[in-house]
């Protein structure tokens, strides 16, 4: 009795094995993506201080570090340190000068502020870069909104694929996200533009995309 149940429950194994294998599996994938305006811009600046004497040289990063300090609290912009070493300098295995670097960020949502920040602050540093980003905020309200539309035309692409298939029936087997990063739109400016203490250069913004990859394999029934 045993050995007759094994095999009808082996044959029902079977059976459903081979009706699995009939189900015509089919991978796709729906891209979706929008243009962000770059609601933030971001200006990266240096100080490079050499000298014999080491203490010359950071008493004299300090000081403007101070200063830049107070202007980045005067225009109400966001101030990042990015870079802050001293390195000594060698002649013939010996100590000549020390090299102190000191890099940082500005940033705001407010243009004008960054800009008058930045006539400003060419007075005790050297301009580098600028660049023109997206919001935390304005990117995630972005990704929501793009996620929304993607899964529909996802949906909508597995529909139209069943049917062309011939299958009124289908099912979602598996599903993945691909969120890529934003990509900002790229404005070269020379760095070696003239960029006098009284004039700031006029800068555009631009765009940046986001783009969000669904990838599924559907079962047609």
């Amino acid at each position: 009795m045993l050995k007759i149940l094994l095999l009808l429950l082996l044959s029902t194994v079977a059976f459903a094995d081979d009706d699995n294998s009939n189900h015509h599996q089919i991978d796709f994938q729906t891209t979706e993506s929008i243009k962000i305006d770059n609601d933030v811009m971001r200006v990266t600046m240096q100080i490079i201080v050499v000298d014999e004497d080491i203490n010359t040289v950071t008493n004299s990063i300090n000081k403007r570090s101070h200063t830049i300090k107070n202007i980045a609290q005067n225009f109400n912009v966001k101030l990042k340190t990015t870079n802050y070493h001293t390195n000594p300098q060698y002649h013939k295995k010996a100590i000549k000068n020390w090299r102190g670097i000191y890099a940082f960020s500005i940033e705001s949502k407010n243009f004008e502020q960054v800009t008058k920040a930045l006539k400003k602050l060419q007075k005790v540093a050297n301009y580098q870069s600028v660049r023109f980003l997206v919001s935390t905020k304005k990117r995630q309200q972005a990704y929501n909104q793009l996620l929304v539309a993607a899964i529909s035309a996802h949906q909508q692409r597995g529909k139209n694929i069943a049917l062309n298939f011939g299958s009124k029936t289908y099912q979602f087997k598996q599903t993945n996200f691909d969120q890529q990063r934003i990509q900002p739109s790229r404005n070269s400016y020379n760095m070696k533009m003239s960029l006098s203490a009284d004039v700031a250069p006029a800068f555009s913004a631009g765009e940046s995309s986001v783009n969000i990859t669904i990838n599924s394999t559907i079962e047609l029934r």
